[in-house]
This record gives structure tokens, sequence and C-alpha cells, in this order.
């Protein structure tokens, strides 16, 4: 969760079965996304990315691999 002006927003991760079309594995991004609005207070938006489940042993995000050591700027 990070500050977005003067109002909290959130980012999350979920994973759906790999063989859902997009509009099915979008319904359950946007009740996490209500969810988290809900249970969260002063949230005014989420931002939730759906992965699929593994299929295999392709790795979806091994083209971000190499980004993942460098430091991230600290959130004001």
């Amino acid at each position: 969760m990070r500050w977005i002006g003067h109002a909290p927003r959130a980012e999350a991760d979920i994973v759906v079965d790999a063989h859902l079309t997009v509009v099915r594995a979008h319904e359950p991004a946007v009740a996490a996304e209500h969810a988290l609005i809900h249970a969260v207070p002063g949230l005014t938006a989420a931002t939730v990315h759906t992965d699929h489940a593994p299929t295999g042993s392709l790795d979806p995000h091994a083209v971000l691999a190499h980004h993942a050591d460098r430091p991230r700027s600290p959130s004001p």
C-alpha cells in the first residue's frame, strides 16, 4: 500500500486458473479490489494483477527476473 496524493492505494497479485478467459479472470480481480476497498479504511482504489496458475516449466515473468535485484525507491 502507498499514498498517492492524499489517498492510500493498494497493489495486489492474485492467481487464477490458466484456462480462464480474460473476462472470467477479471471477475476475481474486481472482487479482490472491492474487498480491499471495504477492508482498509480510507483506501480509494487497488490495482489487482492476475497471474495464471503454473502450467509447466514456462515462467511468464522470466523476462522481469533481472529487475528483481534492483533497489526500489522508498515510498514517500
